[in-house]
């Protein structure tokens, strides 16, 4: 996998006996973390890929705290491993292992916490407009009425071209299964709308929990200003 001059660790053992139909042979790669095989084992195709991963590399990185993820009696090891692209580090804060196991003792595996800085953007559609859109009803009560006010249009008119006929459908579509419903934007030149579970009853759900929490604020400050006043 790599020559005497560079870092050790890592490989492959592949052991068979020499009278077995096994042909093996290693593809080169630009990286030496990787070893490539290829090959036959009795007629059938084979290819094997190894990734060696250096886990002594926390302790060069000033993010992470704490070097052995497993230990069972004087034996210690870096085994579990944290593994993030390059913009995902941008937004890494820190990574900490309880070898000291202070918060969880359950396991030889020491309990590793991750950080991450990750800032969520929040649709605000109280800026935006009101979207109205057409959809058709499918409840059990709305296509009864729609099949009654089709076969009553039916019967009362003298349809002979097809034409007519998908005029009286959806005439009686209209009138027994459109309905609109109503959904805000957030008003920029890409609006977003909202999610179709969004009703008014949720809404004014909202709308109670937002008061409440700013009352509920209000106090706290309210009260905190006594007990300085008070100190």
């Amino acid at each position: 996998m790599r020559d005497f001059k560079d870092k050790k660790g890592g490989g492959l053992m592949v052991i068979y006996k020499d009278d077995k139909d096994i042909e093996m042979e290693k593809v080169n790669s630009k990286n030496l973390d990787i070893l490539d095989l290829k090959g036959n084992i009795l007629k059938k195709k084979v290819r094997l890929i190894v990734v060696y991963m250096d886990c002594g590399g926390n302790r060069e990185d000033e993010k992470c705290k704490g070097t052995y993820t497993w230990e069972r009696g004087d034996q210690r090891s870096a085994t579990d491993l944290v593994l993030v692209n390059k913009e995902m580090y941008e937004y890494f804060d820190e990574m900490n292992i309880d070898e000291e196991k202070d918060k969880v003792d359950i396991s030889d595996h020491n309990l590793i916490e991750v950080e991450v800085s990750v800032k969520a953007k929040i649709e605000n559609y109280k800026k935006g407009f009101w979207k109205e859109s057409m959809y058709y009803k499918t409840d059990e009560e709305s296509l009864r009425e729609y099949r009654e006010e089709l076969k009553n249009n039916l019967e009362s008119r003298e349809i002979t071209r097809m034409d007519e006929f998908d005029e009286v459908v959806e005439e009686a579509a209209k009138r027994k299964l459109q309905a609109k419903y109503r959904r805000r934007t957030t008003g920029e030149e890409k609006a977003k709308i909202e999610p179709e579970w969004m009703t008014n009853e949720i809404r004014e759900e909202i709308k109670k929990r937002e008061k409440n929490l700013t009352e509920k604020n209000d106090t706290c400050c309210i009260n905190n200003k006594k007990r300085e006043r008070r100190l």
